[in-house]
């Protein structure tokens, strides 16, 4: 593999790329792609540079002429945009794909629906005892003095 198709090379274009997307200053942009080869010492730094000049200049003015936006998430890390809301013909709290009441309260610890309404999982009543063992003492060491 030579240096002009290596990955490190095309991860220095990439990161030179985004700094001009968010109108990063050049001289800081370049402190991304050399992050990116890590140099051994001042001269190879200075030939690394001198080599890919425009290459890097490139990527940082395409990145530039970009339309600012948002990162995009793949697939499996984005959420619905609404985790919960008030069903008023149910007269119960919709939570992801469960209700408060008619499926968590009085049936799932407390530790269980914090869980279940921050990642969507489900946990056992073995992993539950042990987040009330571990959680109760804390929760009540904060709540305590304010009492």
């Amino acid at each position: 593999m030579t240096d002009t198709d290596s990955p490190a090379l095309a991860d220095a274009r990439a990161n030179m790329y985004d700094a001009g997307a968010v109108r990063t200053p050049p001289w800081l942009a370049l402190v991304t792609a050399l992050a990116s080869i890590r140099p051994d010492g001042i001269g190879a730094t200075i030939d690394w540079l001198v080599a890919h000049r425009d290459a890097l200049e490139r990527a940082y003015e395409d990145g530039r002429a970009a339309e600012l936006a948002a990162g995009r998430l793949p697939p499996e890390m984005r959420y619905e945009p609404e985790l919960g809301f008030l069903d008023r013909p149910r007269d119960d709290h919709a939570l992801r794909d469960k209700y408060l009441f008619a499926d968590l309260a009085g049936k799932r610890t407390f530790f269980q629906a914090a869980v279940y309404a921050i990642t969507g999982r489900e946990v056992t009543g073995e992993q539950a005892a042990m987040l009330d063992e571990l959680g109760a003492p804390t929760c009540w060491s904060i709540a305590a003095p304010g009492r």
